[in-house]
């Protein structure tokens, strides 16, 4: 503690013994830690992947009244006095986790670490995203029907299984894609074409699922795929709008400051991602899973997505140019943000 202390009070003139670590979860995906690692390391922190930290409860600081460290002294038992060091354990001062969480973040956040998630908050993934806008639709002063018309019809696996069966077998022209809850990286998800896919008498629904903490990093990208313990299915969006003949999609960034009263920050640069492979509606199957998930940690499992046009990100602003230019669809940025 006073070695941190004086370190802080000292506007980092005094540099520590001990040094900051911070927490990269092994689930996020490398263009997070290809983004942290540098700035990071220019700072001489390191990064941490023990999950066995903490700091004794025993050592509060005692500081000058310049706000440096004052050494702290103990008595023994046989009556002599010595210096009470600080514990060598340290807490990650930064944790950056993924879909689940992965170290324990009490003792990061008692002495004001920084931690990415809200313990607690379940909209981040896809049953909690589902549930909190079905909520949203009701408790709105004019309630609206539930999907609301940007959302995709959606159910809740198993607890919606009856029921989307029910719709499944009333609407057979429809595709779904099925999503485990708090995944990333587009672990998991699975193309379902006809209700046998997922649930029959011969394999019943339960008998496909596999609960899975964490997925194999080398497992092949198009390996046949178990159904999670819990996640959704929902309708697949055909005849989308293309990028030069690819599915893409936009990713932005949203900064959740503050709950009660809630504060956010929307990040104003976004990026587009796109798939290696063409699109084709007519290809459903596990096979053609490169040209339906758009997510680039999938993506760049192709053999040669790197060398592909498709592996080279695009900004929002040159989107709105090429759409400008070649479908004479206008200002689809404004659109956009207005839209997010």
């Amino acid at each position: 503690e006073p070695d941190f202390a004086g370190y802080i009070n000292s506007g980092g003139f005094v540099k520590p013994k001990l040094q900051c670590r911070y927490y990269i979860s092994p689930e996020n995906p490398q263009s997070i830690v290809d983004v942290l690692e540098p700035v990071l390391s220019d700072l001489n922190w390191t990064c941490s992947v023990d999950d066995e930290v903490g700091r004794d409860e025993n050592l509060a600081p005692v500081t000058d009244y310049m706000g440096m460290p004052v050494a702290r002294m103990k008595k023994m038992q046989d009556g002599r006095m010595e210096i009470d060091k600080p514990s060598l354990r340290v807490a990650p001062i930064f944790i950056w986790e993924a879909a689940r969480k992965m170290v324990d973040h009490g003792p990061t956040l008692k002495y004001r670490g920084l931690v990415n998630r809200l313990d607690g908050i379940t909209m981040f993934t896809k049953v909690g995203m589902l549930e909190l806008i079905r909520e949203r639709c009701i408790e709105r002063d004019m309630p609206i029907n539930f999907p609301p018309p940007w959302y995709p019809l959606a159910f809740v696996l198993p607890d919606d299984l009856e029921v989307w069966k029910k719709h499944a077998a009333a609407h057979p022209h429809k595709k779904w894609i099925y999503k485990p809850n708090g995944e990333a990286m587009g672990r998991g998800i699975i193309l379902v074409d006809k209700i046998t896919d997922v649930d029959s008498k011969e394999r019943p629904f339960r008998t496909r699922c596999k609960n899975v903490e964490v997925f194999d990093p080398n497992e092949p990208p198009l390996a046949e795929r178990d159904f999670a313990k819990y996640g959704v299915i929902q309708e697949y969006m055909v005849n989308p709008l293309l990028l030069e003949n690819r599915k893409f999609a936009v990713r932005v960034y949203m900064l959740v400051a503050r709950t009660k009263p809630f504060l956010s920050f929307h990040y104003n640069f976004g990026y587009i991602k796109r798939c290696g492979e063409f699109y084709d509606e007519n290809k459903f199957q596990r096979e053609d899973l490169f040209r339906h998930i758009t997510n680039q940690e999938f993506q760049k499992k192709q053999d040669d997505f790197t060398t592909s046009d498709a592996a080279q990100l695009m900004s929002i602003e040159s989107l709105d140019q090429y759409l400008r230019e070649e479908y004479g669809i206008p200002a689809f940025r404004l659109n956009f943000w207005q839209q997010a």
